[in-house]
């Protein structure tokens, strides 16, 4: 009678073990991407709807662009925004586009976007 485990059975434990524990820190790094990414577009977000309601609050909505710099969470955000008409004439549409860098505005491709009704 043998006691005990043969090489092979070990060897096969072994593989099992070692590929769950692969998958497992796999999983982990997917996690805290998505976690970076998730709170950069929670900034994001936060920074065009303070920008969209710091406009409204200023009231005198002047049709057309607008760019700048906004810090928030010890980042500088570029954003643009654009004033336009609507079918309604005593209602004027805000979209605020939030930026991470230089690169992104230019290719107009917005970490995040915000849209406001303003009244006239």
């Amino acid at each position: 009678m043998q006691k005990g485990f043969t090489l092979i059975e070990v060897l096969i434990a072994l593989a099992i073990v070692s590929i769950s524990a692969l998958g497992l820190s796999k999983l982990s790094d997917q996690s805290i991407k998505h976690s970076s990414y998730l709170e950069l577009k929670t900034f994001a977000n936060l920074a065009a709807s303070n920008l969209a309601k710091n406009k409204r609050l200023n009231g005198g909505a002047v049709m057309g662009f607008d760019n700048g710099n906004y810090q928030l969470a010890k980042q500088t955000w570029l954003w643009t925004s654009h004033i336009n008409t609507t079918p309604n004439p005593d209602i004027f549409k805000l979209e605020m586009s939030v930026f991470q860098n230089k690169q992104q505005q230019e290719q107009s491709q917005h970490t995040a976007k915000y849209t406001l009704y303003l009244p006239r």
